[in-house]
């Protein structure tokens, strides 16, 4: 593309090289933008293996790049002297990998990869013109084989030579390439390294055309005899014809050279021991090197380097209820959330090579971990509206960032996080070092669609997501799916319909792992096109679904390991004594599922999804016959006016959200009751049916007072900069008991109605969700861990608690993460319905599986 000088930089006092550009591209205006734009992009390439671009100018019209001064030789001149040693050819090839595998993550392709753009220097390989090739092209034709750059070779005049011998298929076709057409040059280039040949050659323009589209190099073992076999299937599938055969990524050709590499080094190791070890072992290991030398040949003969049969293994996790897995970048790890000893909920991580887990203090009720792309950190929610970051190996958690409702993330390689800063607030990004977080999805003019579990794909630009709705959402006429976004664009593309989150594993050839049926699939998918190929395959049935939140408990690494919890907690409504004792059968239900009973005890309203539709749904029970019917289409949380003739749940109306009236039983159509104005959850009346408490959830969850005479302007309980939750207002409605994190663990208090700012501590060392007694003389609550506590009250004379006591252990579901309460009581306290988890296994495993693709062909 023109001249280059060795010169002076007299500013820095530094050796740099001078390019000058040719008069066609210093003339053409879009040429010189085009450049420009380039030179942007491969400025901000710092990788060790690519020549840097310092600086781009202009002087009397001529146009100039400041390069990295480079001393040593291009490959092109080096070839001359015959092909390189394989260890050496293996060792740049890695480098090169590395370096286009960087460039193509920020979107910068080649297109000119050949020997003569590679210089060897001491200390490595260096790949020059980067990304500049693209900008030959704006002033001359389409069609390619006019314009190839030619030049001859001095030593066989005639043979067509340059950019031409190393252009992939699609380039001399004149179609829209990307980083997969680096790749097939790549091939090319590397088949000519380790032969001292070229991949493709001939007499002519038309024959070298046809060679290239057509022809198939001989492989680079039957040239050089010491290559290792599965080289020639590295080099075959980078010259595959079709874009979509070769390796996908400049990544997973990286890693699969350097797999080679080691196991050479390692069978060179071996091999040498052998020899200092005497005559017997060095005849053991010269017959199992060459056996292993056989089943190699045989096995890289047509096939891939990688094992044809899955192996499929479970790790035991020491904890109770393990669930969120997730497993590390690298493979080696998982992490995960589950009780430890004391019942609290926190992050596990269990090495795969260790006999054991352990947990991570300091994330006490930690909520949808995800790692960093070195697996050394992983980001979690906290149960304080925070978006949290802790070394894997343990240490203080780092504030990231604030997020009043986890609905997943992801962090990729330049260090930026997905996340979401609420239930509805569509997805933002923010530096993994903190900082302000910038808007990438939007979720419309709707205020409950949610955007969740996003998820980058191999470029860090493009990420998956889950558009789903929250149990109060409209009705829609298109499914819930998993859509692409991107970090550069506002438009979006949905890939398949699915009430889950989903996955990318980037192993060769790439496919979106997600939920059909109930069953985790895979299907083969285009990371760049974003297309689904072929048809989805079943991978796992038994997998752990939380519908509500819409999460699937699976994750993938990057090598292509699996982690699948198949630990299915089935939930139930349960009618226990004091004791605990069972009462009744049980009835199906979900998580979280606030029952409320009615002021008669005869009806019990629950919240759970519908197993069809998946959109939450109100359920009536009736408690004598234990019968259960579908109360309202609409609902989450629900109580009961205090004389019982109907329920108050909030809904939607005309797609904007509010709190609805509902005759008792379900009879009829759900009438407006208040115009909520936002995102609300409804809690409990005052006996006199003057006051409704409610959660402005959109509120960093604030506890509010609605009279519900005169004018209806709501108040804020008690101002404060803590989060609250609940309140329940006592049997005489002169008390509201509540719970509040302000100590930094989340406590239940009792206030006087209205609030004067005078609180009593009822709960010791952890406790939420109340529920009052009929009399008011006795208060309800649970644990971190789980347990059912009761606790006197006297409340002649002022307000005093007792000591609280253990009742039974009432759910093994998280404490933190809800605002729903699981369990109703009766009035006389003696019975209690609760939502109970069926299975109370300590110590669930997680399921591995490697080379999860080998399932695939079944």
């Amino acid at each position: 593309m023109g001249e280059v000088y060795r010169a002076r930089d007299t500013r820095l006092e530094r050796t740099v090289a001078i390019k000058v550009l040719p008069a066609e591209v210093a003339a053409n205006p879009e040429a010189r933008q085009r450049l420009e734009r380039e030179a942007r992009a491969v400025s901000s390439l710092n990788h060790p293996n690519i020549c840097t671009l310092y600086d781009i100018g202009e002087q009397d019209g001529n146009g100039f790049l400041v390069l990295e001064y480079i001393e040593g030789e291009t490959l092109a001149s080096r070839l001359k002297k015959g092909p390189l040693e394989v260890d050496a050819a293996l060792r740049y090839a890695v480098e090169i990998a590395g370096a286009l595998d960087r460039a193509h993550r920020h979107g910068v392709v080649h297109r000119d990869l050949k020997p003569g753009n590679i210089m060897l220097t001491k200390s490595g390989s260096k790949l020059l013109d980067f990304g500049l090739s693209k900008v030959r092209e704006v002033a001359k034709t389409r069609n390619v084989g006019l314009t190839a750059s030619l030049t001859r070779d001095l030593t066989n005049p005639g043979t067509i030579l340059g950019t031409f011998e190393y252009m992939s298929p699609e380039q001399l076709e004149a179609k829209e390439v990307d980083a997969r057409s680096d790749i097939f040059s790549f091939g090319a280039v590397l088949h000519e390294t380790l032969t001292g040949r070229k991949a493709f050659e001939g007499s002519s323009q038309a024959s070298l055309i046809a060679s290239i589209l057509t022809a198939q190099p001989p492989p680079v073992s039957s040239v050089q005899s010491l290559s290792p076999p599965a080289l020639d299937h590295v080099v075959r599938t980078c010259l595959a014809k079709d874009p979509d055969e070769r390796w996908q990524s400049a990544g997973d050709l990286m890693r699969e050279l350097k797999w080679i590499t080691e196991a050479e080094s390692t069978a060179a190791r071996a091999a040498t021991e052998s020899l200092r070890g005497g005559l017997l072992p060095w005849l053991v290991a010269a017959a199992t090197t060459l056996a292993a030398a056989t089943v190699s040949w045989l096995h890289f003969r047509e096939r891939p380097p990688e094992p044809q049969r899955s192996i499929r293994f479970t790790i035991p996790t020491e904890a109770r209820l393990p669930s969120q897995v997730q497993i590390s970048p690298d493979g080696t790890k998982v992490a995960f959330v589950g009780q430890n000893a004391d019942g609290k909920f926190m992050l596990w991580v269990r090495p795969l090579d260790k006999a054991d887990a352990r947990t991570l203090p300091g994330t006490e009720g930690a909520e949808l971990p995800f790692w960093s792309p070195d697996s050394r950190q992983i980001a979690f929610y906290d149960p304080y509206d925070h978006l949290k970051r802790i070394d894997a190996a343990g240490g203080q958690p780092q504030i990231i960032g604030e997020s009043y409702a986890g609905t997943g993330g992801d962090w990729s390689q330049d260090g930026t996080i997905l996340f979401a800063r609420s239930l509805t607030s569509g997805i933002y990004r923010i530096s993994a070092a903190g900082g302000a977080p910038v808007q990438v999805t939007r979720t419309g003019a709707s205020q409950r669609v949610i955007h969740a579990f996003p998820t980058f794909l191999p470029d860090d630009r493009h990420f998956l997501y889950l558009e789903t709705i929250d149990p109060l959402g409209p009705r829609r006429s298109s499914p819930e799916s998993i859509f692409v976004g991107s970090l550069d664009s506002t438009e979006t593309k949905s890939i398949v319909a699915t009430n889950f989150n989903a996955a990318f594993s980037a192993k060769a050839p790439g496919h979106l792992l997600f939920v059909r049926d109930d069953a985790l699939m895979a299907q083969e998918m285009d990371p760049t096109s974003f297309q689904l190929r072929g048809e989805a395959v079943r991978i796992e049935d038994a997998l752990s679904l939380d519908v509500p939140h819409r999460t699937a408990d699976f994750s993938v690494s990057k090598n292509g390991i699996l982690a699948v919890n198949t630990a299915v907690n089935q939930h139930e409504l349960v009618w226990l004594d004091r004791a605990g004792n069972r009462l009744s059968a049980g009835i199906p239900a979900t998580k979280y599922g606030h029952p409320t009973l009615s002021p008669d005890g005869r009806e019990a309203l629950f919240s759970g999804p519908d197993p069809k539709t998946m959109t939450q749904k109100l359920w009536n029970l009736d408690v004598e016959r234990g019968e259960v019917s579908l109360f309202d289409n609409d609902g989450d949380v629900s109580v009961f006016f205090p004389d019982g003739n109907a329920a108050l749940f909030a809904c939607k109306i005309d797609d904007k959200p509010v709190f609805c009236r509902k005759a008792r039983g379900g009879a009829g159509r759900a009438e407006l009751f208040w115009d909520s104005g936002g995102t609300k959850s409804p809690m409990d009346f005052s006996p006199d049916g003057r006051f409704l408490s409610y959660i402005d959830t959109a509120r960093h969850r604030e506890l509010w007072i609605l009279p519900l005479t005169g004018e209806r302007h709501p108040y804020r309980f008690y101002p404060g900069d803590h989060v609250e939750r609940h309140g329940i207002f006592s049997p005489d409605g002169k008390w509201i008991a509540y719970t509040c994190n302000e100590t930094g663990d989340y406590e239940l208090y009792v206030q006087p109605f209205p609030a004067t700012g005078t609180k009593f501590k009822v709960s010791v060392h952890g406790g939420a969700q109340p529920r009052w007694r009929g009399d008011g003389k006795e208060l309800f609550y649970r644990t971190p861990d789980g347990k059912m506590m009761a606790v006197s009250i006297k409340t002649s004379g002022g307000f005093e608690a007792g000591a609280p006591h253990v009742l039974f252990p009432a759910s093994t579901d998280p404490l933190y993460p809800s605002l729903a309460i699981p369990y109703a009581v009766s009035k006389d306290g003696q019975r209690f319905l609760v939502n109970m988890a069926k299975d109370e296994s300590r110590a669930s495993p997680i399921t591995i599986i490697t080379n999860w693709t080998a399932a695939l062909g079944r």
